[in-house]
């Protein structure tokens, strides 16, 4: 199933969409985490965001309701990143 991730930088306010492929069978919260953490999506996230170190809220849009949200930290001095996501509701039939 097709879906986008807007992720938004919570510092400058800088908002970038991702299309992505999820699967409708499993909680959002989770495909957002295993979207997310592909290295395709996760360094394109962090390159067009400029996100060497701070926050960023993400969604997961589907048919253009978010059905999970989240955060991503990333500080290159340390080399570590974090998601963490969230459901907002019931999975899209």
């Amino acid at each position: 199933m097709k879906a986008k991730i807007k992720a938004i930088d919570l510092l400058f306010h800088k908002q970038v969409e991702v299309e992505c492929s999820i699967r409708k069978d499993v909680d959002a919260a989770v495909e957002l985490k295993r979207v997310a953490m592909q290295r395709d999506i996760r360094t394109r996230i962090i390159r067009d965001l400029q996100l060497s170190f701070g926050e960023a809220s993400l969604e997961l849009i589907s048919y253009d309701r978010v059905i999970a949200e989240g955060t991503m930290r990333n500080n290159v001095f340390t080399g570590r990143g974090e998601i963490t996501a969230k459901p907002c509701c019931r999975k899209v039939a």
